[in-house]
């Protein structure tokens, strides 16, 4: 059920009671963030896509059953229209350097090739004792000017 809400389980096995609330929550949680109207993807540390939220599918063009485990450069493919280049992965910029990454004048690459004109922030994930576990990039269409 998790899956279908764009989470990837870390533990398939059966759940005691106790998981069992861990999972509501979790539930929860993805039918929060599936109600955001911008789109949201998160990553683990290794750049693997985790969470994808139902705008980020509709804007990359990802099926989230695809993109879950995807190399987040490979879902998230980001290019700045001044020069053409592909931008690194904004994702592995917040993780790497541990700070937020912000950008309004890039251009999404669709999974189909279409692209869209985006702005977005990417910012890292961090554990209670300050340890980045992962990153995460809230994004949306922005209009052509």
């Amino acid at each position: 059920m998790l899956e279908k809400r764009g989470f990837v389980r870390q533990n398939a096995t059966d759940q005691a009671p106790c998981d069992k609330t861990i999972s509501k929550i979790a539930l929860w949680l993805a039918n929060t963030l599936n109600c955001v109207a911008d789109g949201l993807l998160a990553t683990n540390c290794c750049g693997e896509v985790l969470f994808m939220n139902s705008r980020a599918e509709q804007l990359t063009g990802w099926p989230v059953e695809e993109a879950l485990r995807q190399s987040s450069s490979r879902v998230f493919q980001v290019v700045k229209p001044s020069c053409g280049s592909r931008l690194d992965s904004p994702l592995r910029e917040a993780y790497v350097e541990e700070q937020t990454f912000r950008a309004s004048d890039c251009v999404l690459v669709r999974v189909a090739g279409e692209r869209i004109p985006i702005e977005f922030s990417a910012s890292p994930i961090r554990t209670e004792e300050g340890e980045v576990v992962g990153a995460v990039v809230l994004f949306r269409e922005r209009a052509n000017n």
